[in-house]
């Protein structure tokens, strides 16, 4: 039987059908068909393995720290309703439009430039 929560994570990376598949014939599954069934968001060879982590290290830095903290905190209180869901999303972007880093990237978008954000 699973265990470390997987029968909660998997269904939500992957179909019921899937799901039962898996943990019914103990599967196991190489990287291709990870990527196919939405175990695994990237695939890369071995060799290009140390670079890919740090090209996403490098997004992940780059990107603006206040709206990834609020859409962080929003996708930890999921599952919920639309209704929910629209609410999150209103709270954090009335936040965001009156942050120091909305007004970065406003301006570097005019600007047709990087934006640097402050998480301010």
């Amino acid at each position: 039987m699973a265990d470390m929560g997987l029968l909660w994570s998997l269904p939500q990376r992957v179909s019921a059908g899937q799901v039962r598949r898996l943990l019914y014939t103990s599967a196991v599954v190489d990287g291709e068909e990870a990527l196919r069934l939405g175990l695994a968001d990237q695939l890369v060879h071995s060799d290009e393995l140390q670079q890919a982590a740090l090209d996403l290290a490098a997004q992940f830095a780059a990107a603006p720290p206040l709206a990834v903290g609020l859409t962080k905190a929003a996708l930890a209180r999921l599952p919920g309703s639309l209704d929910t869901v629209m609410g999150l999303e209103l709270d954090g972007q009335l936040q965001l439009f009156s942050s120091a880093d909305f007004t970065e990237g406003r301006h570097a978008f005019l600007e047709k430039r990087r934006p640097y954000f402050q998480g301010r």
